[in-house]
């Protein structure tokens, strides 16, 4: 998504995230976020990773 940071003054790139509900599995919380932030859905899903910020 692209998104604009107004204390650095420009746009920034970054990728929907968020947190995994104890009763789904990593890949239904991906999908979840990925139509809740950008009101998108994918056909296809490929594993990037898991990221513990």
């Amino acid at each position: 998504m692209r998104e604009y940071k107004y204390a650095i003054g420009r746009h920034i790139l970054r990728l929907p995230s968020g947190g995994v509900d104890d009763v789904e599995e990593p890949l239904q919380a991906a999908m979840r976020e990925l139509l809740e932030e950008t009101g998108m859905a994918a056909a296809t899903w490929t594993s990037a990773g898991i990221v513990h910020p």
